[in-house]
């Protein structure tokens, strides 16, 4: 089926039959009384999405298509030649903030269509409040249609033509990969544009773990996404370089003659951070389903955290700070052909939980500069940040636990962590901090959302390991839980250790666990 019968199918199938009144029959001259057609505008922001994705932006669709067949014949080089004046778009478009784009602060018609682009891919839309008059825009509609319905049909285009060996999508990746390098030289970029870039990278590892190889309009994924255990972040530059973002800001905040530039900095960090935080706690926690049967199953069968390494494991290749692919499937091991050319200078094997460890580092570390437009009660993000950090962190878990109101149930577990744990192990409100914790975790089968770091005295640390260990068996009588031994990072002898999920009884923080220490 052509365009034009795509979208004329779907209006016919929309239209709702009326009976002609007075005012109805002068305007379209017909009789009084008789049937006619409408064609009614969406009424939920479900039917506006619809509309625009089986109507508008098949209509705009076939437009670009029928303008590139009058202009051109169809073949590789002017598909190609094509698809890269779209492509020099997106790359201006990307370098803006999305902060300017969502508050429409454009300052200029020429950026119009820039700012529109960064809604569609950042979710604008579908975070905006439905209205029934002109939900999406002219601008919008336009966007939509040229630089992802009409980007798509290039792209396809290109696979029909495109000898079948060369098809394989990792080779489509590699050829992406060498024509961005030659379009995008290495340049140097200031660190707030780092920071944005490398949340903008988090953003991509979270997302891509629910999304489909359909809804992937940039073509970044190999494959259907699914929650990952490991990530292989590859970079041609460092990343992540948290204490040098902090004096860097730190420096600029106390020695700048204004504060204003380094404040809206911080507070686009701050709220970017806040998003991705969200992002994460409702996808990739036990809020969701999905997520919480699945260790469920590791529970219930300890060999599927060996058997499915390699599935829930992806490779995220990050050029110039910006993510370009991620690889789904391939072992962190693998000698795999297809992965060779994402090996980078800078190779790190992370987890989701460290990766948002970061966003919470910004969020603690701008938290400290007290800015104004951060801690106004009016302001809903503000309100949601102290709600869920300060409160919950401060207020509940660094208060003493006492025994008052305490059921039988918690007075057993604390009575139990007191033996096993004694008092003098940790310092400062340390001790309240785990108790709590581990209070949580035995009552509920899950950790908190955010642990501060717990802090302990110069001591052996087999002490501490052997000492949670032995809580475990007492309240839980079954082998040690993946997700138990990486709350144990969470403790200072512990942060530095590296524990892969698919083989955590062979780390050393497993062993810390599980061999009483001398006395």
């Amino acid at each position: 089926m052509d365009f034009k019968s795509q979208y004329e199918a779907y209006e016919n199938s929309k239209r709702v039959t009326q009976i002609a009144d007075n005012e109805t029959s002068e305007r379209l001259k017909i009789p009084v009384g008789s049937e006619y057609t409408i064609f009614p505008p969406p009424s939920t922001k479900q039917e506006a999405f619809e509309r625009l994705k089986m109507y508008t932006g098949i209509i705009h669709l076939d437009s670009y298509v029928k303008a590139f067949r009058q202009r051109f014949p169809i073949n590789l080089r002017t598909l190609s030649d094509e698809l890269k004046t779209l492509d020099a778009f997106i790359v201006e478009a990307e370098e803006l903030s999305t902060v300017d784009a969502f508050t429409n602060k454009s300052g200029s018609s020429v950026k119009r269509n820039h700012y529109e682009y960064l809604k569609w891919k950042y979710g604008y839309y579908e975070n905006l409040e439905f209205n029934d008059y002109d939900f999406f825009s002219a601008d919008a509609e336009f966007v939509y249609g040229k630089y992802f319905l009409y980007k798509k049909w290039l792209q396809e285009q290109i696979g029909v033509l495109t000898p079948k060996k060369q098809v394989n999508i990792v080779d489509r990746h590699k050829e992406d990969l060498k024509y961005h390098e030659k379009i995008n030289p290495k340049k140097n970029i200031t660190v707030f544009e780092r920071i944005k870039r490398e949340l903008n990278t988090i953003h991509w590892v979270i997302i891509s773990q629910s999304l489909t190889k359909k809804n992937d309009v940039d073509n970044i994924i190999n494959e259907d996404g699914r929650f990952c255990r490991i990530i292989n972040l590859r970079s041609d530059r460092e990343l992540i370089s948290l204490e040098e973002y902090k004096q860097h800001y730190t420096e600029r905040f106390e020695n700048a003659n204004t504060n204003v530039l380094v404040k809206n900095e911080l507070i686009e960090i701050y709220r970017t951070a806040l998003v991705i935080k969200k992002m994460y706690d409702e996808t990739l926690t036990y809020s969701n389903p999905l997520v919480k049967d699945l260790f469920d199953s590791y529970q219930d069968n300890p060999k599927l955290l060996s058997e499915d390494i390699a599935f829930r494991t992806m490779i995220v290749l990050v050029v110039d700070y910006r993510v370009q692919n991620i690889l789904f499937g391939y072992d962190s091991n693998s000698n795999d052909q297809n992965t060779v050319f994402t090996v980078r200078n800078f190779n790190y094997q992370v987890f989701n939980d460290e990766l948002i460890g970061y966003c919470y580092s910004l969020i603690n570390f701008i938290n400290t500069f007290e800015i104004p437009e951060l801690s106004y009660k009016g302001n809903e993000e503000t309100i949601w940040l102290k709600d869920d950090l300060e409160v919950n962190v401060i207020n509940v878990l660094q208060q003493p636990i006492t025994n008052l109101d305490l059921s039988e149930q918690e007075r057993k577990i604390i009575e139990a962590i007191e033996d096993h744990l004694p008092e003098g192990y940790f310092t400062g409100n340390s001790y309240e901090i785990i108790k709590s914790n581990l209070l949580e975790y035995f009552l509920n089968n899950s950790f908190p959302k955010f642990i501060s770091k717990i802090n302990t005295i110069r001591i052996n640390k087999k002490k501490i390991g052997w000492g949670l260990s032995c809580l475990f068996k007492e309240l839980k009588s079954k082998p040690l839980s993946i997700d138990y031994i990486l709350f144990a990072k969470n403790i200072d002898k512990f942060e530095n250790e590296i524990v892969e999920n698919g083989n955590f009884q062979k780390s050393n923080l497993y062993k810390y666990m599980t061999e009483r220490p001398r006395k």
